[in-house]
């Protein structure tokens, strides 16, 4: 798992292979700043009666006992920063768990004090884990891989950072992980004549003490539970956002200068064909295409920005679309530099480089309307990304901070459509087509890592789809990638009716966003992401002379769910159209009702057995 939270000043660190890291890996454990050394068995014996056991979690595929981070200010200016992790390990670990990846800042160290899996109930070291150093691309990280092996134990992890020259303590960390999180202790030392700003959502006010001339701010959480991704309610992740500075103009001054450095990077030699045409817009649509094709660098900090990143890449998010800014104004385009927020921000809130998500161009040409833009969104260039919509924009203009809010779009701009092609034969067995259309806000809600690949698509359907009705089995899939979403088909298998004689009781499947099971569970008020439309359609050819004795209760009227279900005995078809349309902003408990009465019913109504009989 990358640990982002304090891994760079932006424009400053760049990724080095030091003959001091070497020596202070190879030293083994020990502490960085003099501390007590980790007591592991200590800590496991105390959270082993307190900390919940992986039962508890019967869906989770571990659970983090402890989480703890350090950050203090050394005397030269440098900032360190550790941490420690006990994770009580499933057997299933995802990948984004199970492989950790540690960034050696520029000029500094990085260093893995503790690798190893311990007993839970007897505290005893049952296997180390041996780090190792990984260079390519320019990046320099240590890799500490857990292996199968550690299924039903702790795993200890220790780490420690230091970044030479930024005379400040400061950081962004998420409390809510996608593992639940028993205890959490997040530790800031800062000089005595030095006042911290924080800001934060699911933590209460630090515990602050004082020593020898210096103050510690101490925050303690407990029992976070995970973060759900893919919801519709609109809620703001619990996180932590410190610094010694404070306001948007500090937080925004030193992006300027990352932005200037990529200014002077030149167009590769081997990309010059994309200035050769006379026309403007297509320079630009060729070098995007040229950005396209160059693969990103996965598994970073989501900020991280080297100021000489290679020529031809690999390079990182921010880096590519940083490089794009540079080029297409090269190319004759005009180009401004937004940044796109983390979490919401304040005007005298925490200063630091953390905060922003990615820079966001905001770009026109001659024959080109005004458009947001960024290399690698889900969607064509002069479409706003989906993870774009309702999202407010900043950049700094001397010493005054602009803000842009994008719209938010309308309901049929964020459309989910669902459409099942089915032959049902006289033993009640369906086979045809399920065909899902995503588009816009539903692209970032169901597929916030992007578009899934074709190999993972089975998977996909399974974690992001509530799919009801018959048990239905799924091959050959695919996936289309849309100028605003994309479009995955699949070939469908499934009993869909229960036969007896010359009767069959059909039920018809339906697939609807896991994420519509908030608006059953979330209390009200709350705020919906986006205004959307669901559509649920279903063909089916009957199997020859069977026609349907009566139909389910449908909604009526022109509401904002509207309902179909018509029979064509002479054809032998069946079709059953659902059409749900929610408008976005608040919702009071009487609209909440209402929403969860309609969504009750687009789930009942094809769930409902329709009866056939053979004539």
């Amino acid at each position: 798992m990358v640990r982002t939270e304090g891994t760079r000043k932006m424009g400053r660190i760049r990724w080095a292979a030091g003959a001091l890291l070497l020596l202070a890996f190879l030293a083994g454990p020990g502490s960085a700043r003099g501390e007590e050394r980790w007591n592991v068995p200590r800590d496991l014996g105390r959270l082993a009666s307190e900390a919940p056991s992986l039962a508890a979690f019967p869906e989770s595929p571990g659970v983090v006992w402890l989480r703890e981070a350090r950050y203090s200010l050394l005397a030269d200016g440098t900032l360190e920063r550790g941490e420690r992790w006990l994770i009580l390990a499933g057997e299933k670990l995802p990948e984004s768990w199970s492989l950790w990846r540690v960034p050696v800042p520029q000029g500094g160290s990085a260093l893995v004090e503790e690798a190893a899996w311990y007993n839970p109930m007897t505290g005893q070291k049952e296997g180390a884990l041996s780090p190792r150093r990984v260079s390519g691309s320019g990046v320099d990280l240590l890799e500490v891989r857990i292996p199968p092996e550690a299924a039903g134990r702790v795993v200890a992890l220790s780490t420690v950072q230091r970044f030479p020259g930024r005379t400040n303590v400061e950081g962004v960390l998420f409390l809510a992980l996608d593992l639940p999180v028993w205890e959490q202790v997040i530790r800031v030392d800062v000089p005595g004549d030095k006042l911290l700003h924080w800001s934060g959502k699911g933590v209460g006010e630090p515990q602050k003490t004082s020593d020898r001339g210096a103050d510690r701010y101490e925050w303690t959480v407990r029992n976070q539970a995970p973060w759900q991704v893919g919801s519709l309610v609109e809620d703001r992740r619990p996180t932590l956002a410190f610094s010694l500075r404070k306001g948007l103009v500090g937080a925004l001054a030193s992006l300027g200068d990352v932005e200037a450095g990529f200014r002077t990077i030149p167009l590769p030699s081997s990309w010059s064909s994309v200035g050769r045409s006379p026309n403007v817009a297509q320079r630009g649509d060729k070098l995007i295409q040229h950005l396209a094709g160059v693969p990103a660098l996965p598994g970073l900090p989501w900020d991280l920005i080297r100021p000489g990143p290679p020529e031809l890449g690999p390079w990182t998010e921010g880096e590519r679309t940083l490089l794009a800014a540079s080029w297409l104004r090269k190319l004759g385009w005009n180009v401004a530099v937004w940044w796109q927020p983390l979490l919401p921000v304040k005007e005298d809130g925490p200063a630091t480089d953390r905060l922003w998500r990615r820079p966001v161009l905001e770009l026109s040409a001659p024959g080109v309307k005004e458009t947001f833009f960024f290399p690698g969104q889900a969607a064509a260039l002069g479409q706003l990304a989906p993870n774009l919509y309702g999202q407010t924009l900043y950049r700094l203009e001397g010493t005054k901070v602009l803000s842009r809010e994008l719209p938010r779009g309308d309901a049929k701009d964020h459309r989910l459509s669902v459409r099942w092609d089915y032959v049902l034969s006289e033993l009640g067995v369906g086979e045809g087509t399920l065909e899902m259309t995503v588009r816009g806000a539903w692209v970032d809600l169901l597929a916030p890592e992007g578009i899934p690949g074709r190999d993972d698509l089975d998977g996909w359907i399974a974690r992001r789809l509530l799919l009801s009705g018959p048990r239905l089995s799924f091959k050959n899939s695919s996936v289309e990638t849309l100028a605003t979403g994309f479009r995955v088909r699949s070939q469908v298998r499934g009993a869909l009716g229960i036969v007896q004689g010359a009767d069959q009781l059909l039920r018809l499947p339906t697939a609807v966003p896991a994420a519509l099971e908030n608006l059953l569970k979330t209390p009200a008020p709350y705020h919906l992401r986006f205004p959307f439309v669901l559509e649920q359609n279903v063909s089916l050819t009957l199997p020859p002379g069977y026609e349907m004795l009566s139909s389910p209760p449908l909604a009526k009227g022109e509401g904002p769910l509207q309902q179909k279900l018509l029979v064509w005995p002479k054809k032998g078809a069946l079709e059953a159209e659902n059409r749900w349309t929610v408008k976005g902003g608040s919702v009071d408990a009487s609209r909440a009702r209402s929403l969860g009465e309609q969504l009750v019913q687009v789930l009942r109504t094809l769930e409902q057995g329709i009866p056939l009989r053979r004539r």
